[in-house]
Protein backbone atom coordinates (compact mmCIF):
# COMPACT_ATOMS: atom_id res chain seq x y z
CA UNK A 1 0.00 0.00 0.00
CA UNK A 2 1.70 3.84 -1.14
CA UNK A 3 1.14 6.76 0.53
CA UNK A 4 -1.81 7.81 -1.44
CA UNK A 5 -3.64 10.60 0.68
CA UNK A 6 -1.28 10.55 3.17
CA UNK A 7 -2.47 12.37 6.03
CA UNK A 8 0.02 12.13 8.33
CA UNK A 9 2.25 14.54 9.86
CA UNK A 10 3.39 17.06 7.51
CA UNK A 11 7.64 15.93 6.74
CA UNK A 12 8.43 19.46 4.30
CA UNK A 13 10.14 21.73 6.41
CA UNK A 14 9.44 24.61 4.47
CA UNK A 15 6.09 26.23 3.74
CA UNK A 16 4.89 26.00 -0.07
CA UNK A 17 3.25 28.56 -2.10
CA UNK A 18 0.54 26.74 -4.58
CA UNK A 19 0.48 30.08 -7.03
CA UNK A 20 1.49 30.06 -10.26
CA UNK A 21 4.29 31.44 -12.23
CA UNK A 22 6.71 30.57 -14.60
CA UNK A 23 10.29 29.24 -14.10
CA UNK A 24 13.15 28.77 -16.88
CA UNK A 25 15.04 25.94 -16.09
CA UNK A 26 17.87 23.65 -18.05
CA UNK A 27 19.94 20.60 -17.75
CA UNK A 28 23.53 21.34 -18.82
CA UNK A 29 23.91 17.74 -18.97
CA UNK A 30 22.28 16.78 -21.62
CA UNK A 31 22.60 18.47 -24.82
CA UNK A 32 19.26 18.23 -25.55
CA UNK A 33 17.47 20.61 -23.21
CA UNK A 34 21.01 22.51 -22.23
CA UNK A 35 18.54 25.63 -23.65
CA UNK A 36 16.02 27.48 -21.57
CA UNK A 37 12.77 25.48 -20.62
CA UNK A 38 10.40 27.16 -19.59
CA UNK A 39 7.33 26.17 -17.52
CA UNK A 40 4.79 26.75 -15.06
CA UNK A 41 5.42 26.04 -11.26
CA UNK A 42 2.68 24.81 -9.19
CA UNK A 43 4.39 25.32 -5.86
CA UNK A 44 7.20 26.36 -4.38
CA UNK A 45 9.14 26.76 -0.92
CA UNK A 46 12.50 27.38 0.24
CA UNK A 47 13.72 23.92 -0.22
CA UNK A 48 11.73 22.75 -3.68
CA UNK A 49 9.03 23.35 -6.09
CA UNK A 50 6.99 21.84 -8.22
CA UNK A 51 6.69 21.66 -11.82
CA UNK A 52 4.72 20.04 -14.85
CA UNK A 53 7.31 18.75 -17.70
CA UNK A 54 6.26 17.26 -21.26
CA UNK A 55 9.70 15.25 -20.68
CA UNK A 56 10.57 12.56 -18.30
CA UNK A 57 13.45 13.57 -16.47
CA UNK A 58 15.66 11.30 -14.71
CA UNK A 59 15.61 11.35 -10.99
CA UNK A 60 19.06 12.57 -9.72
CA UNK A 61 19.06 15.13 -12.26
CA UNK A 62 20.62 18.42 -11.74
CA UNK A 63 19.29 21.62 -13.14
CA UNK A 64 20.36 25.32 -13.54
CA UNK A 65 17.06 27.52 -12.26
CA UNK A 66 15.71 31.09 -13.02
CA UNK A 67 12.72 31.79 -11.47
CA UNK A 68 10.54 34.49 -11.99
CA UNK A 69 9.51 35.49 -8.46
CA UNK A 70 6.77 37.56 -7.88
CA UNK A 71 8.09 39.21 -4.96
CA UNK A 72 11.54 39.84 -6.47
CA UNK A 73 12.44 42.44 -8.40
CA UNK A 74 14.81 40.44 -10.67
CA UNK A 75 14.74 36.69 -11.63
CA UNK A 76 16.07 34.44 -8.61
CA UNK A 77 19.04 31.94 -10.09
CA UNK A 78 19.81 28.93 -8.30
CA UNK A 79 20.55 24.97 -9.16
CA UNK A 80 18.32 22.23 -8.07
CA UNK A 81 18.14 18.40 -8.36
CA UNK A 82 15.06 16.26 -9.38
CA UNK A 83 13.54 14.10 -6.65
CA UNK A 84 10.84 12.71 -7.89
CA UNK A 85 8.47 12.16 -11.41
CA UNK A 86 4.95 10.95 -12.12
CA UNK A 87 3.31 10.42 -14.95
CA UNK A 88 -0.29 13.35 -14.97
CA UNK A 89 -3.19 10.83 -15.94
CA UNK A 90 -4.50 11.83 -19.02
CA UNK A 91 -1.86 14.00 -20.29
CA UNK A 92 1.55 13.72 -21.70
CA UNK A 93 3.01 16.02 -18.72
CA UNK A 94 5.14 14.70 -16.04
CA UNK A 95 4.80 15.82 -12.87
CA UNK A 96 8.78 16.69 -11.52
CA UNK A 97 9.80 17.55 -7.90
CA UNK A 98 13.21 19.06 -7.23
CA UNK A 99 14.71 19.82 -4.19
CA UNK A 100 17.46 23.22 -4.25
CA UNK A 101 21.06 22.53 -3.97
CA UNK A 102 22.61 26.31 -4.61
CA UNK A 103 20.53 28.86 -3.64
CA UNK A 104 21.18 32.39 -2.59
CA UNK A 105 20.19 32.36 1.34
CA UNK A 106 18.47 36.11 0.51
CA UNK A 107 16.03 33.96 -1.94
CA UNK A 108 15.55 31.18 0.02
CA UNK A 109 14.54 33.56 2.77
CA UNK A 110 12.26 35.78 0.35
CA UNK A 111 10.50 32.41 -0.88
CA UNK A 112 10.10 31.33 3.35
CA UNK A 113 9.06 34.88 4.53
CA UNK A 114 6.22 35.16 1.24
CA UNK A 115 5.35 31.39 2.13
CA UNK A 116 4.59 32.48 6.05
CA UNK A 117 2.86 35.57 4.78
CA UNK A 118 0.76 33.34 2.78
CA UNK A 119 -0.13 31.05 5.52
CA UNK A 120 -0.52 33.20 8.16
CA UNK A 121 -3.33 35.74 6.31
CA UNK A 122 -4.67 32.40 4.79
CA UNK A 123 -5.82 34.37 1.79
CA UNK A 124 -5.41 31.86 -0.44
CA UNK A 125 -2.88 33.48 -3.13
CA UNK A 126 -0.27 36.22 -2.91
Amino acid sequence: MGNEGYRGEERRKFKRIRQQFIIQFQVPSDKSLAGWNMVPVRNIGAGGLLFNYDKKLQIGTSINLKINFPMAKKPLSGAAKVLRVHPIDGTSLYETAAYFTEIDNSHKELINDAAEKFYSKKIGRI
